[in-house]
């Protein structure tokens, strides 16, 4: 590719990239997750989540584990699903995804071939 390829490439990606931050979708996700990350509340419940999903962990690798248990992860999980912050995140999530599933699209459409799978991650394979 020769440098004025890449440099037009990169300077439309730059164009390209600045759009979807002016787009209401993105600016309500990265509003919403950073509500998310600074809600002490939402914190505090995730923190307790992630520990007790950990000591959980090790009782049933001892076989300490009862329904008592499994039924505070579960009332801790239902308290962070209806936590308005996270509604708000994951409704806010779900948008900016349908936004970029139609970028892609778009993408796609112009270039012939699937942009997403290609530019997506590897799995294990290098072919």
């Amino acid at each position: 590719m020769s440098d004025t390829t890449e440099s037009a490439i990169e300077r439309s990606t730059r164009d390209f990239a600045a759009t979807l931050l002016e787009d209401p979708a993105v600016i309500e996700y990265r509003s919403a997750e950073a509500a998310l990350e600074g809600d002490p509340e939402f914190v505090r419940l995730s923190e307790s989540y992630n520990g007790l999903a950990q000591q959980l962990q090790q009782k049933q690798a001892d076989g300490s584990l009862t329904q008592e248990h499994i039924n505070e992860l579960r009332a801790l999980q239902t308290q962070i699903n209806s936590h308005a912050a996270a509604q708000r995140f994951i409704a806010a999530r779900e948008r900016n995804a349908a936004l970029i599933h139609d970028c892609n699209h778009e993408i796609s459409s112009i270039l012939g071939f699937d942009f997403g799978a290609v530019a997506g991650p590897r799995g294990g394979c290098s072919c």
